[in-house]
C-alpha cells in the first residue's frame, strides 16, 4: 500500500542468506475478462485487429473452444477471452464496428480424477483414489455400478457430473476470486454461507444462460 515500502522492497535481493525476487501479483497488473458473440469469420490472430486491441489494452486474445458430443471434437466458439493490462477491466471493446459488453472471466473448476475433489490435480494428490462413478474405493474403468454416486455432493450421479451443486458451488467460488481477488478457501466460505439461503443452482441459473448464448 506504501509505495516507497514497494520501492524498497523492489530494490532487496537477499534477505540473510537467502536471495529473493520480488515481484507483484498478476490480480494487480492485469485482468481477464470474455466477449461473447463474436463472428467466427473475425480472425482474432490478424495483425492489424492486435494492433487495435492492443490500444484498448489488451494484451492477448484466445478465441474458446467447445467440445460438440455430435463429432466428438472441440470446436471453435463464438466467445472470446482477453487478458488487459489494468488491474481493473474495462466494461466494453470495439472490434470492427461494433461494441461487445465485457464480462468477467473465470476459469472451469480443476477436478482430481484420483479423489474426484476440487482445488487440486491427481499429481498433487494424498488422498484416497476414489471411483468417479460409485465414490468407492477403486479405479473407476473397473466400476460396473449401475447406481452412480457423487463423492463430493452424495447426489446419485458420477463425480465428473457438469451439474453437480459441488461443482456449480466451485465455479461460484472461482468467480468471487477473480472478483473480489481472495483466496479460494475465502471464497468458498463466502458461497457457503449463501448456499444456506438459496440453493446455488439458482444463483447460477442466469450465468448458465448466458454461457449458453455466447457459443
Amino acid at each position: 500500500q506504501d509505495k516507497h515500502q514497494w520501492k524498497a522492497i523492489q530494490q532487496r535481493t537477499s534477505i540473510g542468506e537467502w536471495s529473493i525476487r520480488t515481484s507483484l501479483p498478476k490480480s494487480t497488473t492485469s485482468s481477464a475478462g470474455v466477449i461473447y458473440n463474436v463472428p467466427l469469420d473475425i480472425d482474432i490472430e490478424d495483425e492489424d485487429l492486435k494492433s487495435v486491441m492492443k490500444g484498448q489494452k489488451v494484451s492477448k486474445a484466445t478465441r474458446l473452444t467447445y467440445y460438440d458430443k455430435n463429432s466428438n471434437t472441440r470446436k471453435t466458439s463464438r466467445s472470446v477471452k482477453l487478458i488487459f493490462d489494468v488491474p481493473i477491466l474495462p466494461q466494453t471493446i470495439n472490434i470492427g464496428f461494433n461494441s461487445y459488453k465485457i464480462k468477467l472471466y473465470v476459469p472451469n473448476p480443476i477436478q482430481c480424477y484420483k479423489c474426484q475433489g476440487y482445488g487440486h490435480m491427481a499429481g498433487n494428490c494424498s488422498n484416497k483414489r476414489k471411483c468417479r462413478k460409485c465414490g468407492e474405493d477403486h479405479q473407476s474403468n473397473e466400476c460396473n455400478t449401475e447406481s452412480p454416486k457423487c463423492v463430493n455432493c452424495k447426489g446419485d450421479h458420477p463425480s465428473n457430473y457438469k451439474l453437480c451443486p459441488s461443482r456449480e458451488q466451485q465455479k461460484q467460488a472461482l468467480k468471487v476470486v477473480k472478483r473480489d481477488n481472495i483466496t479460494l478457501h475465502e471464497a468458498n466460505k463466502q458461497v457457503k454461507a449463501k448456499a444456506k439461503a438459496r440453493p446455488v443452482g439458482q444463483q447460477l441459473e442466469a450465468e448458465h444462460t448466458d454461457i449458453k448464448n455466447g457459443l
